[in-house]
């Protein structure tokens, strides 16, 4: 069964509330989440996962593991 209307993603608050404060780190992983999800989910199965494997610490990585 595939997904319709595309993935759920979360409101940029929750993201500033899962980081802690709000910064242009957090803002270009919000963005950048979105348009992977919309880009790499299109046509998927619902159970199907994606998953990211980063090497940094940076600000824009929270975004990118709540969205």
């Amino acid at each position: 069964m595939q997904q319709t209307g595309g993935p759920a993603i979360l409101p940029l608050s929750e993201v500033i509330k899962f980081h802690g404060h709000y910064c242009p780190g957090v803002t270009l992983g919000y963005c950048a989440s979105k348009i992977a999800l919309l880009e790499l989910c299109a046509g998927w199965d619902v159970d199907e996962q994606l998953v990211a494997i980063v090497e940094s610490a940076a600000c824009d990585i929270d975004a990118i593991q709540v969205v």
